[in-house]
């Protein structure tokens, strides 16, 4: 892409009380290969939020699977099972990309959804 702003691939998975899976390329798709120096970054998705706190991230994300019906596998499920999720950077991102999702997910740990790893 030639434009100057260039929008940043992140890839994300979601799991529930185990460790994410390492993974670095879906075999046959370079494009998918996982920038090497880039940190994985982690959200815990079971935080609530709103008044009384009964709202979850996990809520939000069954709102866009039923609206848009983009969400894959999650559209056969009866809920939002995973409570983690993490995000990696595609390589296909510029280095610059780095420091930029991490700004990002310093704004959402001080917003309170961020998970230990």
């Amino acid at each position: 892409m030639k434009s100057q702003k260039k929008p940043i691939i992140i890839a994300g998975s979601t799991y529930k009380d185990e460790k994410p899976n390492d993974f670095t390329m879906l075999e046959g798709f370079p494009e998918t290969a996982i920038k090497k120096n880039a940190p994985n970054f982690y959200l815990d998705v079971s935080s609530h939020f709103g008044i009384g706190k009964q709202v979850s991230y996990q809520v939000v994300a069954q709102w866009v699977a039923n609206a848009y019906k983009s969400q894959g596998d999650m559209q056969q499920n009866h809920a939002y099972i995973g409570d983690k999720e993490t995000f990696r950077i595609f390589d296909i991102n510029e280095d610059s990309a780095i420091s930029k999702v991490t700004e990002l997910f310093e704004r959402l740990k001080n917003a309170g959804f961020s998970a230990k790893q």
